[in-house]
């Protein structure tokens, strides 16, 4: 049984350590690309080449355009104007003013929860 008052409570605190006005905790960082996406109405997207292979596959699932990016990244790209993939972001007060910054609680990352991830949102 999920405890929400636990999970609005997670979600509070991610937002205030990165910044962020609000967050919504999601099951992954992709599921999180897709959700603003589609919130967003975006028609074409950015990935880079070098990225998890679920990324550029959403321009396929959600029938957008897809551009491929090859400059190197650390951190953080932008897959639209204001769509953020911030998988390997973990810094305090990084939060961009106005986007959608998508995290990853992967095994690999940061907050290594194996599993799930964050929007960072600008409003509710």
């Amino acid at each position: 049984m999920v405890n929400w008052n636990t999970v609005t409570e997670f979600e509070n605190k991610i937002a205030e350590f990165f910044g962020a006005p609000y967050a919504v905790a999601v099951d992954s960082c992709t599921h999180g690309l897709e959700l603003c996406l589609k919130y967003t109405g975006a028609k074409v997207m950015i990935s880079q080449k070098h990225t998890y292979l679920s990324v550029p596959m959403l321009a396929d699932k959600l029938g957008i355009k897809l551009h491929w990016m090859s400059a190197n990244w650390v951190k953080k790209y932008s897959i639209t104007i204001n769509i953020i993939d911030a998988a390997t972001l973990w810094e305090a007060e990084s939060y961009i003013n106005d986007s959608f910054m998508c995290l990853s609680f992967q095994y690999q990352k940061h907050l290594s929860l194996g599993r799930g991830g964050m929007i960072l949102c600008p409003d509710e």
